[in-house]
């Protein structure tokens, strides 16, 4: 948390399958640190991607985790293709929202690298090198229009120029069915969706140059691979039984609290990972909640006795 306190500006988020045994996706918010390195912000299990439940996330889960003082001052926000997921953020963008002073970006390995290897039609087998150097030229240009456009003229005369190298057989060596499968793939994919992916549209942000979805993908390539000592596949129902905390009847009930955790309607309030969360949510009031770990909330019941 502090971390995310000090770097808020640029945040990324993505889901991922495959981190326990109900197939729950798990959702990630990542940020970096001064030294460049992914900072988890938070994390929780979904039951299916539907927009009402990503919306909820960013609407209160992130308001309460999170505290005002971050959410006004996050700047960008990137995502991944999933239509439920960016359009629930947009959705908290704006005055009196969760977010009033945040962009979105679409992630650009998403949006451009994974989108050409699936939408364009290429030959076969090991393309010719003077082929694939032509190939090369086309996701050049593509890539510049994400990282390195400054204006709307520049970015015009490049996607010009492009489709008129294309129309020209790319050098002559591109075959026009792999000529015209490029050309579709500009037109279908990626200007529909020009507004949300622009360098130039977000040159005025705080963004520490974040285009991709790459950190929050490292966290949980992390995670799968066990490096981060989370064993993927888990049973939740066994994670929380593991980890959440008993409170043995006690006459200094006060003193337990402080020393444990806070209570909201006889429950002690902890994390997921089993630490407390040093924070009270009370009725009708929504105050912040300090967690460095995860946007996981489990209880664990305190005896009345």
């Amino acid at each position: 948390m502090r971390l995310l306190q000090m770097h808020p500006e640029s945040i990324s988020c993505d889901v991922t399958f495959g981190t326990e045994n109900t197939k729950k996706q798990l959702f990630t918010l990542a940020a970096r640190d001064g030294n460049n390195k992914a900072v988890n912000c938070g994390r929780a299990f979904i039951p299916f991607g539907q927009a009402w439940v990503f919306w909820h996330c960013f609407r209160y889960c992130v308001k309460v985790f999170w505290g005002e003082s971050i959410t006004n001052r996050v700047s960008l926000m990137c995502t991944d293709g999933c239509v439920q997921e960016y359009q629930a953020f947009i959705n908290n963008t704006g005055d009196r929202e969760t977010f009033p002073n945040a962009v979105h970006t679409l992630c650009y390995f998403h949006t451009a690298t994974l989108s050409f290897n699936n939408n364009v039609s290429l030959p076969p087998g090991i393309a010719p090198e003077a082929m694939q150097r032509a190939i090369d030229v086309v996701r050049w240009f593509v890539k510049s229009w994400f990282f390195e456009v400054e204006n709307c003229e520049e970015y015009i005369h490049s996607r010009s120029s492009l489709i008129a190298w294309l129309e020209r057989g790319g050098g002559s060596v591109l075959e026009s069915h792999t000529v015209n499968s490029i050309k579709t793939w500009i037109t279908t994919h990626l200007r529909p969706l020009e507004k949300m992916w622009l360098n130039f549209e977000r040159l005025y942000l705080c963004t520490m140059d974040l285009r991709t979805t790459s950190i929050s993908e490292s966290l949980h390539s992390s995670m799968k691979s066990g490096h981060d000592g989370v064993r993927a596949g888990m049973d939740t129902a066994k994670f929380r039984q593991h980890n959440c905390r008993k409170i043995q009847p006690s006459t200094e009930r006060e003193t337990a609290t402080k020393r444990s955790g806070t209570v909201k309607n006889g429950e002690m309030v902890t994390n997921a990972y089993g630490c407390t969360l040093d924070g009270v949510l009370s009725e009708g009031r929504k105050e912040r909640v300090e967690s460095s770990t995860s946007l996981i909330v489990v209880h664990a019941k305190i005896d009345p006795e």
